[in-house]
C-alpha cells in the first residue's frame, strides 16, 4: 500500500475548546475505522488572544474599566488519504455550528 505524500490538511478554528476537542475526536475515529488512512495531529497552533476594554460607566467613574478576553484555540489534522470512499468517510462527519474548518492540500 503506497500512502499518498501529499496529505490532506484539515485546519479547525473555535472559541470552545471542548468542542474543538470533541471535532477531533470524531474526525479521528472515522479515520481509524479504514485501515488505508493514516493520521497525523493534531497539531495545536498558538491561539489568537483578544483583549477588549469597556468602561464600567460614561460619567461620574469614568476611569474605571472592565477587560474581557476572547481566545480563539486553532488545531490542524494531516490525513493521507488514497481512495475517494475514504474522503467521503471524512466529508460526512458532522461539523458542529461553533466549529470553523478549512480544508487544503
Amino acid at each position: 500500500m503506497s500512502i499518498n505524500k501529499n496529505g490532506l490538511r484539515i485546519r479547525l478554528k473555535s472559541y470552545d475548546v471542548r468542542l474543538l476537542d470533541k471535532v477531533i475526536e470524531e474526525l479521528i475515529r472515522v479515520a481509524k475505522t479504514s485501515a488505508k488512512i493514516v493520521v497525523q495531529g493534531p497539531i495545536p497552533l498558538p491561539n489568537e488572544r483578544r483583549i477588549i476594554t469597556v468602561q464600567k460607566s460614561p460619567y461620574i467613574y469614568k476611569e474605571s474599566n472592565e477587560q474581557f478576553e476572547l481566545c480563539c484555540h486553532k488545531r490542524v489534522l494531516i490525513f493521507f488519504v488514497n481512495t475517494s470512499k475514504d474522503m467521503e468517510m471524512l466529508s460526512n462527519v458532522v461539523i458542529p455550528g461553533g466549529v470553523q474548518i478549512s480544508i487544503g492540500r
